[in-house]
């Protein structure tokens, strides 16, 4: 008897420290109510706690009235606990809008019916058969006792079937601790079945509660206790692996948990490559860039440019902070908009505005821009320098226009080989190109002029027939109010220069 009596002093207190573990993960989850899964997490273990509670008070009950009255107040929170537990299971893998509130009151409906049947009790016996001396052996369990038993597996069973079937709509980063979920779902289950049919342990007490217990505590640890809750309902898989925008998604420690197929052909990665990695281990242009990225902002738009500079490709990237509602950063969401196109057409108008289709150089818009821009700076001297093509009349009459466009480019291919990379070299009408060298006076001037007459006669040997014949004119200005004059001056010298007809 001594030890009997000893045993059952341990398991209460066994039972009573699974209670406060579970008021512990209680207060744990009701912090995170807001989020889906965070509810019915805090409510499941609130009623394994009381549970719990009321079991180990059950056996130290020494009188019928006692016994049963914990035995009532057990069963109150044993009947609500499968409800709680398949919201639970659903909505932690992904079915976070699930069951919805008309469904949850039509679930609640059994247990509320067993609660009242086992506050009735004594007047139907339909949940216990009461012994008929009063003893304090165990009540026979009623015909109500089984359906609500029944019940009760169904619903676990059914919510852990969908569990699997939608595993594949869950993170592939986080499907073993989903896996790991529900199958720890089992485990009291399969005790209290174990208890029900088939064991009775010395001194005969149901495992159920410790079992329970220590599974929401083991999953509490293994899944570090947020990252179910507070992550996998924003996954969306479904929709987001279907978007043409690339969706690199990472939790609170800057771990990816998702890519969708488009992130994967823009990262030139593989899902198995990146999924479970820090972003900062991963050596990539797009992770560099979201490692610089530390905006605590809920949204935070920019424009980005990756690959080689042969071949760009341009995003516009929106980095989302995903935030529970107690403020905490539980992860970022990115997307990728390829805009490469539209950049590569904004720079197609950008040069068809400022560049000549015909020659590709500068266009007479763009030198009367550098023009304005160059006379309001402060790089004095600066050199004008006109240059006509010669004889393009006759050329475009006698050989057609075709002809006189072919002189055109050879003329322009030889001008901007002689100009420095930084001087402004443009067409500015049929056969006339004019030069703008910042920083420049005669003595550069002279030495470009010589540079072009060598880079013609070179081009016209190579040529032989249709030679191109240049008239060259230049002069300098040093401050804002000479350089309308060096212009006209430079076209006087031009002009001076095709009336002596010289060739090189």
């Amino acid at each position: 008897m001594g030890m009997m009596e000893s045993s059952l002093l341990w398991l209460t207190l066994l039972y009573g420290a699974c209670a406060l573990v579970l008021f512990a993960l209680t207060i744990i989850s009701w912090q995170n109510r807001n989020q889906p899964a965070g509810l019915p997490l805090a409510a499941v273990a609130f009623c394994g706690a009381m549970w719990a509670l009321a079991y180990s008070m059950e056996l130290r009950s020494m009188d019928f009235g006692t016994l049963w009255f914990w035995r009532a107040f057990k069963n109150i929170f044993t009947s609500l606990l499968p409800v709680a537990v398949a919201t639970f299971v659903l909505r932690s893998t992904g079915r976070h809008t699930w069951p919805s509130r008309r469904v949850l009151l039509a679930l609640l409906i059994i247990p509320a019916l067993t609660i009242i049947f086992v506050l009735t009790n004594p007047y139907h016996q339909m949940y216990w058969l009461i012994p008929g001396d009063g003893s304090l052996e165990a009540f026979e369990r009623g015909p109500w006792f089984w359906l609500s038993l029944m019940y009760s597996y169904a619903l676990m069973f059914t919510s852990i079937v969908l569990g699997l079937i939608n595993i594949s709509s869950v993170w592939r980063f986080y499907r073993n601790q989903v896996s790991l979920l529900l199958a720890g779902v089992l485990v009291p289950i399969g005790v209290n079945v174990y208890v029900l049919f088939g064991f009775e342990p010395r001194p005969p007490v149901d495992l159920s509660p410790l079992a329970f217990g220590l599974t929401v505590l083991f999953l509490f640890i293994v899944t570090r206790g947020r990252i179910i809750i507070n992550v996998v309902p924003f996954a969306y898989e479904t929709l987001v692996s279907q978007m043409r925008d690339a969706v690199i998604l990472l939790d609170g420690d800057s771990r990816v948990v998702q890519v969708n197929k488009a992130a994967e052909r823009m990262l030139g990665l593989g899902e198995a490559d990146v999924l479970g990695r820090l972003s900062s281990e991963i050596d990539h242009q797009a992770f560099h860039v979201l490692n610089l990225q530390t905006s605590a902002g809920a949204t935070f738009v920019f424009e980005v440019k990756l690959g080689s500079q042969e071949s760009p490709q341009w995003y516009d990237v929106s980095l989302t902070t995903l935030n529970s509602n107690s403020r905490d950063v539980i992860g970022r969401m990115t997307t990728w908009r390829d805009i490469t196109e539209r950049k590569l057409n904004e720079q197609r108008l950008k040069f068809l505005s400022t560049h000549d289709q015909l020659t590709g150089l500068y266009n007479r818009l763009y030198f009367d821009t550098e023009f304005d821009r160059v006379g309001r700076g402060r790089n004095w001297p600066v050199v004008v320098m006109m240059i006509d093509l010669d004889h393009m009349k006759i050329t475009n009459d006698q050989y057609g226009h075709q002809m006189g466009d072919e002189m055109l480019r050879r003329a322009a291919k030889v001008l901007k080989a002689s100009f420095r990379a930084d001087d402004v070299l443009a067409r500015i009408g049929g056969d006339e190109f004019a030069g703008l060298l910042p920083g420049c006076g005669e003595a550069e001037a002279k030495k470009l002029t010589v540079r072009i007459l060598e880079m013609l006669k070179q081009h016209n040997s190579q040529m032989g027939e249709m030679p191109l014949q240049l008239s060259l004119g230049w002069a300098v200005a040093n401050n804002e109010e000479e350089l309308q004059q060096a212009m006209r001056q430079a076209d006087l010298r031009m002009y001076a220069d095709k009336k002596r007809g010289k060739k090189p």
